[in-house]
C-alpha cells in the first residue's frame, strides 16, 4: 500500500484513451488507499481538473485529438506544481526528454507492473 492507514487519501485522475489500460490501472490499484476518477478524452480530463482538485495525474502521450504532450503542457500552464507521470506504449527518448522539460515528474513505460506503478506515485507524491 502506499500511505499507511491513518494517512489522508490522495486523489488521482488517470487519462487514457484506451478503456482496458484504464480498467488495468484501476484493478491495479483499487486496494491502495485513494481516489481515482478516470477520463478516455484528454478535453474532458484537462476540465475535470479545473473543477476538482487532484494530487496526481497519470497520462497516456499518444491520443486523440489532442496528445499527452499537449495535455501534460496545458496542465503545467494552468497547475503548476500538480505533479504528472506520462505513461507511454511507446520507447521514445525524444518524447521523454520532451516531457521531461515541459515537467513530467515520471514516465513509464506500458504495461507498467503493479509494484513499478505503486513506487512512482508514492515517490512523486513524497516529492510534491
Amino acid at each position: 500500500m502506499i500511505d499507511q492507514p491513518n494517512q489522508a487519501t490522495c486523489t488521482i485522475l488517470v487519462i487514457d484513451d484506451d478503456r482496458i489500460i484504464l480498467e488495468s490501472i484501476g484493478r491495479q490499484l483499487r486496494n491502495e488507499p485513494m481516489e481515482i476518477d478516470f477520463e478516455s478524452d484528454p478535453e474532458s480530463g484537462l476540465r475535470r481538473i479545473g473543477l476538482n482538485r487532484y494530487d496526481l495525474v497519470l497520462c497516456d502521450i499518444k491520443m486523440k485529438p489532442i496528445s499527452g504532450i499537449e495535455v501534460l503542457r496545458r496542465i503545467k500552464a494552468a497547475y503548476s506544481r500538480l505533479p504528472v507521470i506520462i505513461v507511454s506504449a511507446f520507447v521514445d527518448d525524444q518524447l521523454f526528454e520532451e516531457a521531461k522539460r515541459i515537467g513530467c515528474s515520471d514516465f513509464l513505460i506500458k504495461p507498467v507492473p503493479r509494484r513499478t506503478l505503486v513506487e512512482s506515485i508514492r515517490r512523486v507524491l513524497a516529492e510534491a
